[in-house]
């Protein structure tokens, strides 16, 4: 869960896809 959403939403889930 970094910069990712729809793949690790753990922390920043609010924040934009990696991708």
């Amino acid at each position: 869960g970094y910069t990712v959403n729809r793949y690790c939403n753990s922390t920043h889930k609010e924040m934009d896809p990696v991708r």
